[in-house]
């Protein structure tokens, strides 16, 4: 969770996928990656310290003036509605792949759902969840590659974290992030030790692997 895709324009075409908590290294046919790239040679695994965060919910910034300021630009952070988790989960697995969509999924099994999104015109641009990947476990999130920048993604995790707030949770976890600054930043997350690899172990291997 909280772990973007990286993406690298080399002649090589090289390629940082994020996969469970894993990056593989996909040297592709293509500039790019996405559904369906299948590498050219066999792909080579490298092993991350991506430890978990933990976040003191009772001492977070205000949502209100991240989520008013991107409403003043057309961008909406609101709650998933169920009617609309076909939508998420796919979108999800277009931009991020199908771990986190699987993990974003299981966010409308709860009541009230525990996923928020960010729109534009009616269209997604990002999304984070909480209570998927285990209770009390902030993640995933991300957002759309041509929207970063904005402030969508830290009013996105400040207003899942208000909701775990309410939800009557003292502190979150942040799950196997790489992205160590940016939480310290946004809501004060600290790095849990020795949490590397954590709950993601024995990872199941997909049918191409």
């Amino acid at each position: 969770a909280g772990m973007p895709a990286l993406r690298f324009n080399s002649p090589s075409s090289a390629c940082f996928v994020p996969t469970d908590r894993i990056l593989r290294i996909w040297v592709n046919h293509e500039p790019s990656w996405g559904r369906g790239v299948r590498p050219l040679i066999s792909d080579v695994e490298v092993q991350v310290n991506m430890p978990d965060m933990l976040v003191k919910l009772y001492d977070l910034p205000e949502a209100d003036p991240l989520v008013e300021k991107l409403a003043d630009e057309g961008i909406i952070i609101r709650t998933a509605m169920p009617y609309e988790k076909h939508q998420v989960v796919e979108w999800v697995r277009d931009a991020f792949g199908d771990s986190w969509a699987s993990e974003s999924d299981v966010a409308f099994s709860n009541g009230p759902v525990s996923c928020y999104i960010a729109t534009e015109a009616g269209r997604i641009v990002g999304f984070a969840c909480y209570d998927s990947s285990r209770r009390n476990f902030f993640g995933p999130t991300g957002v759309a590659e041509t929207e970063r920048g904005r402030g969508i993604g830290r009013a996105l995790l400040v207003s899942c974290l208000h909701a775990m707030a309410a939800h009557g949770y003292a502190y979150a976890i942040i799950g196997a992030t790489g992205t160590f600054d940016f939480y310290t930043k946004a809501v004060g997350a600290t790095v849990i030790e020795g949490s590397s690899p954590g709950i993601y172990r024995d990872r199941l291997k997909g049918k191409d692997e």
